[in-house]
């Protein structure tokens, strides 16, 4: 091989090595999860789901369409939810009843949940703010807290 043609050739690899690098790069952003924040609304729940009202709309996410869900911190949920067109998408909530959607998910969908062998994390007051709301009428949360 000619010096020339030794150089060339390194110099493709070395492009080559440059433009994977760049793909690579370009893959992994894409691939990093990006929150965006909606508007701030009102959340509405029950014992099948709970709804997000915004100046948007109405959104509803059952308990059942919901493919995991934990808590990230106080107030934090972070969800993946099936949605209506089939795609999966992932969601954090920040909200005060945060801890109450999660709960409720999980005695009804996940009672195995590893966050639900030990309640330790729920906030002070937990039970009381849910009591003073008029909710969980029949629930086993008191129990499982004992």
């Amino acid at each position: 091989l000619s010096p020339l043609g030794m150089g060339l050739g390194m110099l493709t690899l070395g492009a080559s090595a440059a433009l994977n690098a760049s793909r690579s790069a370009a893959a992994r952003q894409h691939a990093t999860t990006i929150w965006r924040g909606l508007d701030a609304g009102t959340i509405y729940i029950s014992t099948d789901g709970f709804y997000l009202a915004n100046q948007q709309g109405l959104f509803s996410f059952g308990y059942g369409g919901l493919v995991s869900a934990g808590i990230a911190g106080p107030g934090l949920l972070h969800l993946d939810a099936l949605m209506t067109d089939g795609s999966q998408q992932r969601f954090a909530i920040s909200s005060s009843w945060a801890e109450l959607i999660f709960v409720s998910w999980a005695l009804k969908f996940c009672p195995r949940h590893p966050q639900m062998q030990n309640l330790g994390w729920l906030p002070r007051g937990f039970i009381e703010h849910v009591r003073d709301a008029n909710i969980w009428h029949d629930s086993p949360l008191p129990e499982l807290l004992a």
